[in-house]
């Protein structure tokens, strides 16, 4: 009963609003505008902020060397020669099946949890790094008990 009331009160409050009603804006339309046209720049980089939902306009030449400086720390990373994507792949899906195997998955948490299509960057223009201790030394260590 209490879910036929909770649907039927959705449906009230759905049937209830008027799409037509303006959206007040936070920003003046001369602020709005501007924002249009921000990504027209091709000398300024717009990300999302690493925490909250704050949005961040750099300058492209300090972030273009802002992600060298970081990279090139090998504290942290290090420059692969090769794409060790099918390598994680493989890994991935050998514990998998493994788990798979000792019946603490089903065949449909196999399917989801395997990726057959990964997003690659592009390789020339984007080189690749890894970020250290690497998954599969993780994986390696890594036990279903």
């Amino acid at each position: 009963m209490a879910l036929e009331t909770f649907i039927h009160n959705v449906k009230q409050d759905v049937s209830t609003q008027n799409p037509q009603t303006k959206a007040n804006h936070n920003l003046s339309k001369h602020k709005r505008e501007a924002l249009r046209f921000l990504p027209n720049y091709p000398d300024i980089i717009i990300k999302p902020a690493d925490k909250g939902s704050a949005v961040v306009v750099m300058d492209k030449e300090h972030y273009i060397s802002e992600a060298k400086r970081q990279l090139g720390d090998t504290t942290y990373y290090k420059r692969l020669h090769k794409d060790p994507t099918s390598y994680h792949q493989r890994l991935v899906k050998e514990k998998l099946t493994e788990i798979l195997n000792l019946k603490e998955t089903s065949e449909d948490n196999l399917e989801y949890l395997t990726v057959t299509i990964p997003e690659q960057a592009d390789s020339i223009s984007s080189p690749k790094y890894t970020n250290l201790p690497t998954l599969d030394a993780r994986l390696r260590k890594w036990s279903p008990n």
